[in-house]
């Protein structure tokens, strides 16, 4: 091998090294230090996806508690995926999905009887709209070739 050759090899794992092994590092620090500052009161995230308030810290486990129904489930340090939970469903959304269900009913209920559904008043309606914007095409009147053959 010449240097040259050497020196290639070098500059490409030092490049490799810096564009993936090192931001991996990075990253794996910064969370080993999340996960070493909790404490009781923190809301997190599992990496399982449960959601908890942080009841106990032991050196290498934690104690959170869990739902309405105050469940106490202990992980370890870990596991835990991220503090601070994501934004909790609001009223405002659960009252947009039965708005949702009970529109689907409607529709199911109507079909069932025989009437046309909302969705389909509109496509109706929509599809007359486009008809009475079109031009009407006007009757084409025979051409002076059609109007000879005929009174022959």
């Amino acid at each position: 091998m010449t240097i040259q050759s050497i020196i290639t090899l070098a500059v490409t794992f030092g490049l490799m090294w810096l564009f993936f092994i090192r931001p991996e590092q990075k990253k794996e620090k910064e969370k080993d230090d999340m996960r070493n500052n909790v404490k009781v009161g923190d809301q997190i995230t599992t990496i399982g996806g449960i959601v908890g308030r942080i009841t106990k810290v032991n050196e290498d486990t934690i104690i959170i508690q869990t739902g309405a129904d105050r469940v106490r489930i202990e992980v370890k340090r870990w596991a835990i995926g991220s503090i601070g939970a994501d934004e909790p469903v609001t009223a405002s959304d659960s009252a947009k999905k039965e708005a949702r269900r009970r529109k689907k009913e409607a529709e199911a209920e109507a079909e069932a009887a025989g009437k046309p559904s909302s969705r389909q008043i509109r496509k109706l309606g929509s599809q007359k709209e486009t008809e009475e914007i079109a031009p009407q095409a006007a009757p084409e009147e025979p051409s002076e070739t059609e109007t000879s053959q005929e009174e022959k």
